[in-house]
């Protein structure tokens, strides 16, 4: 779990650099974060389904404040729109190589 939070702080981070790096990229902005959306939901959803396994149901039925977290980060990751953003980022993928 560790590592993937982790590779998430890394994707961020590396996100970031790339906005400082060119600010006005607004096709670069909207496929980046397409790709970081797609990218942390993954890690995400991973790392909760292996807290559950690690730690089994204890935390998520007898500890009130651990479940509500856990609850509320699934709600926040099912934000994305999934294969719909997926069917966007491959578009404007195509897009940009056909406008390279």
């Amino acid at each position: 779990m560790q590592a993937a939070v982790w590779g998430m702080y890394a994707l961020l981070k590396q996100a970031a650099d790339e906005i400082d790096a060119a600010p006005s990229d607004s096709k670069a902005a909207q496929i980046r974060a397409l790709k970081v959306r797609h990218l942390i939901d993954g890690m995400g959803t991973a790392t909760l389904q292996r807290f559950a396994r690690a730690y089994g149901p204890y935390p998520l039925s007898m500890n009130e404040e651990t479940a509500s977290r856990c609850q509320e980060v699934g709600l926040y990751m099912r934000q994305s729109h999934a294969e719909r953003d997926l069917e966007s980022l491959g578009q404007l993928t195509l897009t940009e190589i056909i406008e390279s």
